[in-house]
């Protein structure tokens, strides 16, 4: 079914699949929408990790409890947001809002915990209420990213790997805390996740957390094999930042990078030109396709083949998610 689907789109169009009640030629409801995927999940599976996302429309998906359902529903693993980096809330059991940066703050493109030994492999975002104004989800695909990237910067963060480092208060301070984090007041429980994350951690004098994460930059597909530019490189350089904020961070911080909230490094721990985040930055803007919400539209999307972001708004939106593993 999907292949069928794939196959009548127009091969120059390159933005999601979008799959209504009338291609199904079924009903529009919650239940006819679960029991779709549920009946196509390994073919929805390996297409994602071919295209990348696929977006329904239509399937009378109005509050957030119709999501829940849809979410809960589906036979995939769901998972919770630990070691997250994003400020968003959890609403109830894997349920949580896409985001909570302000609205008037571009999110810059990523793919989920890629920083992490635990990400997600596929997203399910749902609109509820869309922006009056902005707020699309743009989307990259991270095997055209690589494609495109200078080669000279492919080899560096190739060999070179990355180091993810955080510094997380204990209550208060700049950035998330652990507890936040981890979504525990247990040290025991934030100890055991990066063991098994193969994250190296230090507790400090004062209760808070430093983690360093050596990760590669690039990682191939379990489905597709594909070799996909996998990392949060940029988001996690101070580059990423408004020049006032990096300022103050400057400022604060000084010259020891490493006590700053987050920073990144090259695995060997030299420092990334700043240069090649704005080459990443700049083709990953070219080449970005913005989903367009409408109340009740579900994007289903395969993490490692595409990164996601989003633009500023004006007026209320909400966006949800739920991650599987």
């Amino acid at each position: 079914m999907i292949e069928t689907l794939r196959n009548k789109k127009d091969p120059a169009d390159r933005n999601p699949l979008i799959i209504s009640p009338s291609e199904l030629s079924t009903g529009s409801q919650v239940g006819d929408l679960i029991n779709f995927i549920n009946g196509n999940l390994d073919d929805i599976r390996k297409d994602l990790a071919h295209s990348g996302a696929i977006l329904f429309r239509g399937f009378a998906i109005h509050t957030k409890e119709d999501f829940k359902t849809v979410a809960d529903a589906i036979r995939e693993e769901a998972m919770p947001y630990a070691d997250g980096n994003s400020p968003r809330t959890k609403l109830t059991g894997n349920t949580y809002t896409s985001t909570e940066f302000p609205a008037d703050h571009f999110i810059s493109l990523h793919s989920e915990l890629s920083y992490s030994n635990l990400w997600p492999d596929r997203m399910l975002f749902c609109c509820v209420q869309p922006a009056i104004e902005g707020g699309e989800t743009p989307l990259c695909d991270n095997a055209a990213l690589l494609s495109l990237l200078p080669g000279e910067i492919v080899e560096e963060f190739s060999e070179k790997g990355l180091c993810y480092i955080r510094n997380l208060h204990a209550g208060f301070g700049l950035g998330p805390s652990w507890q936040k984090t981890f979504e525990t007041e247990e040290k025991a429980e934030v100890e055991a996740f990066c063991k098994r994350t193969h994250s190296e951690f230090t507790w400090n004098e004062d209760e808070s957390l430093t983690i360093r994460q050596y990760r590669p930059a690039i990682r191939n597909h379990p489905i597709s094999n594909e070799r996909l530019w996998f990392n949060q490189a940029d988001q996690f350089h101070i580059c990423n930042f408004e020049p006032e904020v990096q300022e103050a961070i400057l400022d604060l911080y000084g010259d020891d990078a490493s006590s700053r909230p987050q920073h990144v490094t090259f695995g060997d721990h030299s420092e990334i030109d700043p240069a090649h985040i704005s080459v990443i930055r700049s083709i990953t803007d070219q080449i970005m396709i913005p989903v367009q919400w409408q109340a009740g539209d579900l994007v289903y999307l395969d993490n490692m083949k595409v990164m996601h972001g989003r633009m500023p708004y004006k007026g209320d939106r909400t966006v949800l998610l739920t991650m599987y593993k």
